[in-house]
């Protein structure tokens, strides 16, 4: 993970948001997630670009500065595959209980296959009345605003609905 060689920039995680992959993402649209990502003026007005974690390893004491573009080339791909609920259980079961680096989990990220094709991502949370888990679709600049709002408690689930037609959350929907 990018972080520590940046002069002046936070080298701890801040209420990280947590980011897996499913599928094999290669580094350059790591790295173009994590520029959209970054760069809105939520976030980047604020200076917060220590809040995106790429969860790349099953050991995740080793996850201990955030994410930061260029993303360099992953070595290897541990959630490869898993689905949606295995990959909420290992954030409830490692990264909320074991964790060194502030993560939250309340809210989490996956890029999978699709990302692949249309450069979306699949942000996950936990139905707050209903039970189970709700999933959407969010372009690259949309997702950390979104998990943010929704780990540091100030939005629910409405902000993972979209106006859209398609179901795709874009940076500046309403």
């Amino acid at each position: 993970m990018a972080g520590s060689h940046n002069v002046g920039r936070k080298q701890h995680i801040t209420s990280g948001c947590p980011v897996f992959c499913t599928a094999e993402v290669p580094a350059e649209t790591l790295t173009q997630f994590f520029k959209d990502a970054l760069a809105v003026h939520e976030l980047a007005n604020e200076g917060a670009d220590n809040l995106g974690v790429l969860v790349n390893t099953t050991d995740v004491s080793s996850i201990t500065t955030p994410t930061r573009p260029p993303v360099p080339p992953p070595s290897s791909y541990p959630f490869k595959g898993w689905t949606v609920d295995q990959i909420w259980d290992f954030a409830k079961t490692k990264l909320a209980t074991e964790q060194v680096a502030d993560i939250e989990t309340t809210a989490l990220a996956i890029l999978d296959e699709r990302t692949l094709q249309d450069q979306t991502s699949l942000l996950v949370m936990h139905r707050e009345l209903e039970g189970g888990l709700l999933t959407v679709r969010a372009d690259f600049a949309s997702t950390l605003v979104r998990l943010n709002v929704v780990n540091l408690g100030i939005g629910g689930q409405d902000h993972f609905e979209t106006p859209n037609p398609d179901g795709v959350i874009r940076y500046g929907d309403e």
